[in-house]
């Protein structure tokens, strides 16, 4: 018999039950390799988000951070300029520029006695200007601060240069200068300029611990506005449900701004990444997954058949039996090991095959003397027929004597 034969479900009960326990093992393991793949490729795709809301609040605490510095560099430098000695316009300009030249990003440094008065400032830009009316100076006397100078004007009604001017993007500082006796002399303020934090957050960019580039929103929280972004994107207004994602093509991970927070710029700091690119290798650990989860299902399904087979093949081999007892090849089954339902069908098989070949040879033995009892009944028929026929013979013989007799009598007579 062929390979084919005990491969077939229709002539083979184990292969019957091999191909179904292989198909329900082979259907499981696709099923867990599909979910096992998707918890993979869920699981990696939170991972990156969670990786890029980091970065986003990395991003946002180092800006504060640097914003927070600046401030306190201008705390440092009003304490030094109250305990000065000399506070004359030009000892103060010196002062201020040679802050100005340790830290480039500060585009405007100048000092405000009590009245409002500005009595020196770096490139003499607004020395000798009366600055009492803007809100800067109203509130550095109070406390120092930092705001967003998109709402907040150095000086209003003056056309200013281009990184000065009003309502452009940028930061304004300010802080009072106070006497050691405690006695306001005056203000100091700064302006920041808004390229120095667009070279922070490229310089943040490059120092993130990621191999593939990341494209960074900042937006306004107080109007939406995007600050910093995508050529594209920018000087839009991007509400609160915006999708940055742009329909699931890339990953995101954001940063929001605390309600209460009021110092510097209330931002939203936003990272994404191509989603090809961020989910590359959860694309791989998911066919991974799935290969793995897959062969090993394949293997168990093959295991199981080759299990199926051993198991039945008691079965088989009394199978193969009784169909040589059917057939005359052998006149016996052999009762399988085990106490199980085989070893009891096997012995039943056996039980009856002995009865029914007892019965057979009961019936050849009653055959055989019938056939000798039909023999010579058959004989002494054929005896009885034969002396039948002899003893007809004889009659026969005997009445055409007697009519020959009659005949011969008859002629005599009628000679005479």
């Amino acid at each position: 018999m062929n390979l084919l034969s005990y491969l077939n479900p229709r002539l083979r009960f184990s292969a019957a039950i091999g191909w179904t326990v292989f198909a329900v093992i082979l259907l499981a393991a696709l099923a867990g390799a599909n979910l096992a793949a998707r918890e993979a490729e869920r699981l990696a795709r939170a991972d990156a988000e969670r990786l890029l809301t980091q970065f986003a609040v990395q991003i946002r605490h180092a800006l504060d951070m640097n914003l927070e510095m600046r401030r306190s560099i201008l705390q440092v430098t009003a304490v030094q300029i109250a305990a000065s000695q000399d506070r004359g316009t030009d000892a103060l300009r010196h002062h201020l520029e040679a802050v100005q030249a340790h830290f480039p990003e500060f585009a405007w440094l100048g000092v405000a006695d009590e009245h409002g008065r500005v009595v020196a400032a770096t490139g003499g830009l607004l020395h000798g200007e009366n600055v009492s009316a803007q809100s800067w100076f109203q509130e550095g006397k109070q406390q120092s601060f930092i705001r967003d100078a998109r709402h907040i004007s150095l000086f209003e009604g003056k056309v200013l240069p281009d990184e000065l001017a009003n309502r452009s993007p940028g930061f304004i500082a300010a802080v009072p200068i106070k006497q050691p006796s405690g006695h306001l002399a005056g203000v100091l303020s700064a302006r920041l300029s808004w390229s120095w934090v667009e070279r922070q957050q490229n310089e943040l960019l490059r120092n993130l611990d990621t191999q593939q580039p990341l494209d960074l929103f900042l937006i306004a929280a107080v109007d939406g506005l995007l600050l910093i972004g995508p050529k594209n994107w920018r000087n839009r207004i991007l509400a609160a449900g915006s999708d940055l994602s742009e329909g699931g093509a890339y990953m995101v991970g954001r940063n929001n701004a605390p309600p209460e927070e009021k110092e510097g710029l209330n931002w939203i700091v936003i990272l994404r990444q191509d989603a090809s690119t961020a989910l590359a290798r959860a694309q791989t650990a998911r066919r991974g997954v799935f290969l793995v989860v897959f062969l090993a299902g394949l293997g168990s399904a093959i295991a199981a058949v080759l299990a199926t087979r051993t198991l039945t093949r008691r079965l088989t081999l009394l199978a193969d039996q009784a169909q040589a007892v059917r057939q005359g090849v052998q006149q016996n089954i052999s009762v399988p090991a085990g106490t199980d339902e085989i070893a009891h069908i096997g012995a039943t098989l056996v039980d009856l095959v002995g009865h029914l070949q007892q019965e057979k040879k009961g019936l050849a033995i009653l055959n055989a003397e019938l056939d000798a009892r039909v023999a010579q009944r058959t004989a002494r028929i054929e005896r009885m027929a034969k002396e039948a026929r002899h003893a007809a013979i004889a009659r026969e013989r005997l009445r055409l004597a007697r009519e020959l007799h009659d005949t011969l009598a008859h002629s005599l007579m009628a000679l005479l």
